[in-house]
């Protein structure tokens, strides 16, 4: 692996974090070059299914599953985990699907970060200027309008418009209720920590509701991604 160089800085307790862009499609490229299996968690796959790197290019790859795919969650823009096992550690990329392309084969979008140990589940879209929106955190007869600063299928990270005077903290149950671009969504979550006006909110799985993935806060991340995916295209020569 061409790791031996590569800007890795503390990201959270023991975690180290790879941001550069050529060291992320370098370990891509040897990953392919060497034919390593890679252990995968996605709706489209059956678990324990690995994948294995078949072409790299500037914005995306193509992997190729071991085995035929669910059909019935074999869509664009879905969360891919993907677990490199190495002899001493552990290395985790999470990323979208961007296109089924063949039988067994996908095209991922290259991702923003390779973390040490195990990583998030779902791929994390980050936001800033025009991209920012506003959601309201009700409880009962309370709301909060709140800015997203992050957002997952499972979640977002969340900065209180008005302030520190919110009565939400860990472990309060939330709506969080908006609209972004078209899409109405009103999710039921819990908040998970806060840190003076930033909270980090999880959306609830329980029995009776849909899959995170199917939910309409999720057709809303995956138009993010997709947006973030098409900016970072480069203008044709």
């Amino acid at each position: 692996m061409s790791l031996v160089g590569a800007p890795m800085r503390l990201l959270r307790r023991d975690h180290l974090l790879l941001t550069d862009p050529a060291h992320i499609l370098a370990l891509l490229k040897d990953l392919a070059q060497s034919e390593f299996v890679i252990e995968t968690d996605a709706a489209e796959v059956q678990g324990g299914t690995g994948i294995v790197v078949k072409a790299v290019k500037d914005t995306y790859f193509l992997v190729e599953t071991q085995y035929p795919p669910n059909e019935a969650h074999a869509v664009p823009l879905s969360s891919w985990r993907l677990t490199v096992n190495l002899e001493s550690s552990k290395l985790c990329m999470t990323t979208v699907s961007l296109a089924r392309i063949d039988t067994n084969v996908f095209a991922l979008m290259v991702p923003d970060e390779v973390v040490s140990g195990a990583g998030r589940r779902h791929y994390r879209v980050i936001m800033g200027g025009k991209e920012s929106f506003q959601v309201a955190l009700q409880n009962g007869g309370m709301s909060e309008s709140a800015d997203v600063l992050d957002a997952s299928f499972s979640g977002l990270q969340a900065k209180l418009s008005k302030g520190g005077n919110c009565p939400y903290d860990q472990g309060s149950e939330v709506v969080i209720a908006g609209r972004h671009r078209g899409v109405l969504f009103k999710e039921e979550a819990v908040v998970m920590w806060r840190r003076d006006e930033s909270l980090g909110i999880e959306l609830i799985e329980r029995e009776g509701l849909a899959p995170v993935e199917e939910r309409p806060w999720a057709h809303v991340v995956r138009r993010m991604a997709y947006d973030q995916f098409m900016s970072n295209l480069r203008p044709a020569a």
